[in-house]
This record gives C-alpha cells, structure tokens and sequence, in this order.
C-alpha cells in the first residue's frame, strides 16, 4: 500500500481533535490525525472515541491505520 497524501495532524487528546475540527470546518475534505498507539497507556486514544468526535462534529470516520513509532492515524472526511 502507497502512503495516504493527506494532511497530518498530530494530537494528544480527544480536546484537541474537537478543536481542531471547529477551527477547520472549511479545511481539506481529507485529513488524518495522528495520535499514539496503545503501547502508550493511558496517552492512547481509542479508535472508537475518535470516531466519535468525528461524527459528532458532522466528519465521516475513515479506516483507522497502525503507523510506525506506536502512532494511530484515522482519516477523517467532511460531509
């Protein structure tokens, strides 16, 4: 699989995702956030709760890819 050409945006928190998605509703119909993988503990942001974020703010959830570096990315799409 070739690598995904969408912007990339690394988060901390479920806060952070929200944010960005309200300061961003007119951003790229494409995007995927970057958070950490579930080797971090309690830094790890689970897969559902994102896409819960996500469609709470009218973003449809895409797949959801294990990233090197324990990362998790999860593409989002507007509309």
């Amino acid at each position: 699989m070739g690598r995904l050409n969408l912007k990339r945006i690394k988060v901390a928190s479920l806060e952070e995702i929200a944010l960005w998605l309200r300061r961003n509703d007119t951003a790229p119909r494409e995007v995927m956030f970057i958070t950490l993988g579930q080797k971090s503990g309690d830094r790890h942001i689970p897969s559902f709760a994102v896409r819960k974020v996500l469609t709470d703010h009218g973003w449809s959830p895409g797949a959801t890819y294990t990233l090197p570096g324990n990362l998790e990315g999860h593409v989002a799409r507007l509309g």
